[in-house]
């Protein structure tokens, strides 16, 4: 029941009552319409949500917004999934989380955080290891404005490898910012192939552009752009415009790519240049659909491959641990 608040009467005046309501008190609820989605907004794009072991943190608790009272929750509703940033441990967590919501609602994330780590699978009895780009298939719907990808915990070979298959098989993503927490992402020695896992890098971003152009259509302007830190500083560094410089490589004139690759770069890999973030910011071309499909891009190696079109709660069975996964490089 509505309380009742009495003011106070005019001289000679019988005193009135007011009804009152909690909600319509409130200095939020006063404001118009547009001024509290407004707010809203504001509130979640500064939201990010980490998943860790099957559970998840908002440190901010800005979500708890969505529980204080039912006008909130409907003026809300599921419009937060767009603002908010969704930050995962590891490739596991992402898929928990993301794999198990309906596709309608998968399809409203624009933000997603996660390291360049890999996904270990048992299939035929063999341990296989399958990189970010083949996670991601298993997420058919996503269509993010962004994919950020934080590199270093994988040898370089490694970290360059699922970039550039990112770059060439993956869909889902509008833009892809790849950290890099230093330059021996593009600077790297080549040696020669002694394990599964060795990996010839290329001059960039001029390939990546090229295998870009050749996906999308170069009528529909894709780009890659890398970028270094002016120096030494924090993982994110590079996300600041006013911290960063572009970097560009080419072949030198009669240098063949064997050469290239064949020794470090001094120029990335020398004391004072080498701890120099660097940041791939790569952008689909305008117009193209880059919602993550089941019917997507098909490659030898793929989880699909040995696994056709099962989700990730039947493939989960098979996940091998990270402490229980033994490989060579």
């Amino acid at each position: 029941m509505a309380k009742k608040a009495t003011t106070e009467p005019a001289a000679g005046q019988p005193a009135q009552q007011v009804s009152w309501h909690p909600q319509e008190a409130s200095m939020l609820m006063q404001l118009p319409q547009e001024l509290r989605n407004q707010i809203y907004s504001e509130l979640f794009h500064s939201t990010q949500m980490t998943h860790v072991s099957g559970r998840s943190i908002d440190p901010s608790s800005h979500l708890a917004l969505l529980r204080t009272c039912k006008r909130i929750h409907a003026e809300v509703g599921d419009s937060w999934l767009k603002q908010v940033e969704f930050r995962f441990d590891d490739l596991e967590a992402m898929l928990d989380t993301l794999a198990n919501i309906p596709e309608e609602k998968l399809a409203l994330i624009r933000h997603v955080r996660v390291p360049s780590k890999s996904l270990k699978i048992l299939v035929a009895d063999e341990g296989k290891l399958y990189l970010l780009h083949a996670a991601l298939q298993l997420l058919p719907g996503l269509q993010l404005d962004r994919l950020t990808v934080v590199a270093g915990d994988m040898m370089v070979e490694m970290e360059y490898k699922t970039l550039d298959f990112l770059i060439k098989y993956s869909d889902g993503w509008k833009e892809l910012n790849f950290l890099s927490p230093d330059s021996r992402l593009l600077g790297y020695r080549h040696a020669p192939v002694t394990g599964r896992f060795r990996y010839l890098r290329k001059p960039q971003p001029c390939s990546w552009q090229k295998q870009l152009e050749d996906l999308d259509g170069s009528h529909t302007s894709p780009s890659v752009a890398v970028y270094r830190a002016m120096s030494a500083g924090p993982v994110g560094s590079t996300l600041d415009p006013g911290q960063r410089v572009p970097f560009e490589q080419n072949l030198a004139e009669g240098q063949t790519l064997q050469e290239f690759v064949g020794r470090e770069d001094p120029a990335l890999c020398s004391p004072g240049e080498l701890q120099k973030e660097m940041l791939v910011i790569v952008k689909r071309g305008k117009g193209v659909d880059y919602t993550q499909r089941w019917d997507g891009v098909s490659f030898a190696g793929e989880i699909r491959e040995h696994y056709k079109i099962a989700t990730w709660p039947e493939i989960e069975r098979c996940h091998i641990p990270d402490d229980d996964w033994f490989y060579t490089i």
